[in-house]
């Protein structure tokens, strides 16, 4: 977990990592000290005959994840609250599909086979999460992958049993959807659980209750964090736990972070804040969808993911699309770059990570089991 101090020291690094960027990265590349992006055809598999599930995948990087994964032939449930612009995102991506296949591109041979199914989840109410699992478990028999996408990054209120609303969504929403779907997942050989937090969740804090009421302990608490990064970091810590939950399965728990992209998550901030801090910033340095859905895909769908260092019982197989002198050393190289697809990271996680990961399970059991009476 950062504290201040980190904060303090990091702050001036990644200031000084956007201006310095697009001048130091090219030459180290051209030396040969970073090395060159991974593109997506390198990562193309054939996906024929699987089925994949992407929350949030009308826009964003979910809509570029669900995009690339069904480019390989795979069926992809896009599974989003409005069904009106699920069915609009899905038109448009049918429509890039036919245009790779009319202009005769072969990085992705299986694009052709591949199927978009628009399905309705509401990732803050518990009977639409219900309703969405027992619809595809009526339609589906398998799922090679599930991909928790969906999230919110700003936004005041409450989801329908009354949690707050973005730890609600992004956590507890995903949380109960992955219970509700583990019996498929098992059943299908060499699965996936795909959780894509960000690099906010090193500035989480685990305050479990108060982050389901909105109640905080201690204001404190709240000087280096907020809600999102809370869902973020609950995320990863939910992956460490389903790792040790999987054991003797061929289910393989992955976390991702997409890196600081230019996507529609930030829609919810207010215009000004937008206009004046959001664009000029993410224009000079962010990345895009394209770029930010690279270790999603790769974690959901390439062979070669692997569970390393087994024995550690803190170890989170975990991917961002950055290069770092080492995969313990994120910061500022999580936030600006530079950019390479995927590589392995080391998320960074409170000392007793394993304890926490159990509270936090067995909490957001209690809450499941008190507001669906199962």
């Amino acid at each position: 977990m950062l504290t201040p101090l980190h904060w303090i020291w990091n702050g001036p690094l990644a200031l000084g990592w956007v201006t310095s960027s697009a001048i130091v990265f090219p030459i180290l590349r051209k030396v040969g000290l970073v090395p060159e992006a991974n593109k997506l055809d390198f990562i193309a598999n054939d996906m024929r005959g699987k089925i994949v599930i992407v929350t949030g995948s009308n826009t964003g990087i979910g809509r570029a994840t669900a995009l690339n994964i069904c480019k390989m032939g795979a069926t992809v449930i896009l599974a989003c609250r409005s069904m009106e612009r699920a069915k609009a995102a899905r038109d448009e991506m049918l429509e890039e599909l036919h245009s790779l296949d009319a202009g005769h591109r072969f990085d992705f041979p299986f694009a052709r086979k591949g199927t978009l199914v628009c399905m309705r989840l509401d990732l803050g109410s518990f009977a639409s999460i219900k309703t969405f699992a027992e619809d595809f478990l009526g339609r589906y028999k398998r799922l090679d992958a599930l991909v928790l996408n969906a999230g919110l990054a700003n936004g005041s209120g409450r989801t329908k049993e009354g949690f707050e609303i973005m730890f609600g969504t992004n956590y507890l929403g995903h949380f109960y959807l992955t219970k509700l779907l583990m019996d498929v997942v098992k059943a299908t050989p060499d699965s996936r659980i795909v959780s894509v937090s960000s690099l906010m969740h090193e500035f989480g804090c685990l305050d479990w209750q108060g982050s389901l009421s909105g109640n905080y302990r201690a204001l404190k608490d709240r000087i280096f964090s907020s809600r999102y990064n809370d869902s973020k970091l609950a995320l990863v810590l939910m992956t460490l736990e389903l790792r040790h939950r999987l054991k003797g399965t061929s289910v393989r728990a992955i976390a991702v972070s997409p890196g600081a992209v230019a996507s529609d998550i930030w829609r919810s901030f207010p215009l000004w804040y937008r206009r004046l801090v959001l664009d000029p910033v993410m224009s000079l340095a962010f990345l895009s969808n394209e770029q930010g859905s690279i270790p999603s895909v790769y974690a959901a769908t390439h062979s070669n993911v692997s569970d390393e260092d087994e024995d550690d019982e803190t170890n989170v197989p975990y991917f961002h699309p950055y290069w770092s002198p080492s995969p313990s050393f994120l910061m500022p190289w999580e936030v600006m770059g530079p950019f390479i697809g995927f590589t392995r990271a080391r998320p960074r996680l409170p000392r007793n990570a394993r304890a926490v990961a159990k509270e936090l399970w067995y909490e957001s059991e209690k809450q499941v089991i008190q507001h669906t009476k199962i």
